[in-house]
């Protein structure tokens, strides 16, 4: 009835998905050049990082949208490696493949949910995550939630983001880059 009624007024097809309960994690991933203290090094793999797991409340089944419900610290937590290092490992090699098989260039959010069996499932990949500077508002950005735990600052990741789009265009679009050229040659 329900999916009838909501048709009936958007005339849009309706997507009913199963629901799969358990644990519900996040992971980063972007381009291979990252930026640490402003120095670049350019990885031979996808840089994956901020490995989270999102902090549901007793009445939430499913994690509320940022628009609803500010993200803040007591809404995530770090997965510690010590004692999480298995599922770590899995989340950074299901971003990694995520990025290599659909040839990504840009900074993805994988949240993924965890079936009671220990499989996972990834629910969506976010383009275009949130990327808020921190604040002392309390509110906080899932993706620069463990930049210190890679070394690195907000500046770091904003940096690194151009520098991938610029590796991209000088590796493999490089007729694309005149532009970029042309500045650099004034400078």
């Amino acid at each position: 009835d329900v999916m009838e009624h909501v048709f009936d007024l958007t005339q849009i097809h309706v997507l009913v998905e199963h629901y799969l309960g358990g644990r519900e994690f996040c992971v980063a991933a972007c381009g291979p050049v990252v930026s640490r203290e402003g120095m670049l090094t350019k990885l031979d793999r996808p840089f994956t990082f901020c490995a989270i797991e999102r902090a549901l409340d007793a009445d939430e089944r499913i994690f509320t949208s940022m628009d609803h419900k500010p993200i803040t610290k007591d809404r995530i937590r770090l997965l510690e490696a010590e004692e999480n290092s298995d599922i770590i490992e899995r989340l950074y090699g299901l971003a990694d493949s995520v990025m290599q098989s659909l040839d990504i260039q840009t900074l993805i959010r994988l949240d993924v949910r965890e079936d009671t069996s220990g499989n996972l499932y990834v629910l969506e990949s976010n383009p275009k995550p949130d990327l808020k500077a921190p604040t002392g508002d309390g509110t906080i950005s899932i993706i620069a939630a463990a930049l210190d735990e890679c070394g690195m600052s907000y500046d770091d990741l904003i940096f690194s983001l151009f520098a991938n789009q610029i590796d991209v265009l000088m590796s493999r679009r490089r007729g694309s880059a005149h532009h970029l050229l042309q500045l650099l040659e004034t400078q």
